[in-house]
């Protein structure tokens, strides 16, 4: 089974780019993985430094009914079991046409169900797509959650951020509601943790006493290794040299098998007549 996972913020700067590239590669450590960069930026691609051109760019494949996931998807050098669909800068200059089109919300849902069934019940080829998304929660962040199965939403350690919080689980569980019931929060992870100030001890004091177990347990920390490892191309949890940064990633990734593992238990064992599954509450 795939699990498809957006790494959603209605902020920019929380490290919702750094985490979807980070934790994709952490995984691919050991599972195959997709990232899927749905920002017209391309901030992903950039981090991985990825300058293949695949057959179709994502606008494409969005405009083309039966085009093919597999034609939007390059392979990154000396990763054997991590692919990259790219970030299209004419996405931008796209939105307007995707937005007059008819059930526009399940436009990347279509792209990856019919490249499962091409694959006449043998599914896709990747055990975790990662989406990454603008912040703005517009209509590629709508297409990636009708998309997924859970959403993860990067918190920045700060007082500020709560309100953030709020407006992103809202607009998530209207997405459910409406266009994708079993969607799930993954969980909220804090990130840009400096454990020597009192905002980031307090802030994430206070995100555990308000949200308890939708937290990780993994917290990320501020790092410059991490804006370095953006400059670099570079995988911290693969690295040769070990650094808080990547070990942060790499719990991640392991609570987060863990946690799909144990949300699929529980969505199977919950009843389905009439009683849908809040990824907020």
């Amino acid at each position: 089974m795939t699990h498809i996972v957006t790494i959603l913020s209605s902020k920019g700067g929380v490290g919702k780019t750094t985490t979807a590239v980070q934790l994709a590669g952490a995984l691919a450590g050991e599972q195959a993985v997709l990232l899927v960069d749905a920002d017209p930026q391309c901030s992903a691609s950039k981090a991985l430094g990825s300058t293949a051109a695949p057959r179709l760019a994502l606008g494409e494949l969005l405009e083309q009914p039966g085009a093919g996931l597999a034609q939007g998807v390059v392979s990154l050098p000396n990763r054997e079991r991590f692919a990259l669909l790219p970030g299209d800068p004419s996405l931008m200059d796209r939105r307007e046409g995707l937005e007059r089109q008819l059930a526009r919300e399940s436009i990347l849902r279509d792209v990856i169900e019919e490249e499962r069934a091409a694959s006449r019940g043998n599914g896709l080829p990747y055990d975790w797509v990662i989406v990454d998304v603008p912040p703005d929660l517009g209509i590629f962040a709508v297409n990636a959650l009708v998309a997924s199965q859970w959403y993860l939403v990067p918190v920045q350690t700060e007082f500020l951020a709560m309100a953030e919080i709020e407006r992103t689980l809202k607009f998530a569980e209207q997405v459910r509601k409406r266009l994708n019931k079993p969607l799930q929060l993954l969980g909220l992870l804090p990130t840009q943790y400096d454990a020597r100030t009192d905002m980031s001890r307090q802030s994430l004091l206070s995100l555990r006493e308000r949200y308890g177990e939708r937290v990780f347990d993994t917290v990320i920390p501020r790092s410059t290794s991490l804006a370095k490892a953006s400059q670099a191309g570079e995988i911290l949890a693969a690295a040769a040299r070990p650094t808080p940064a990547g070990a942060a990633y790499a719990a991640l990734a392991s609570e987060a098998r863990a946690r799909v593992s144990g949300l699929d238990r529980c969505a199977k064992s919950a009843p389905t007549s009439g009683q849908g599954s809040s990824g907020s509450a």
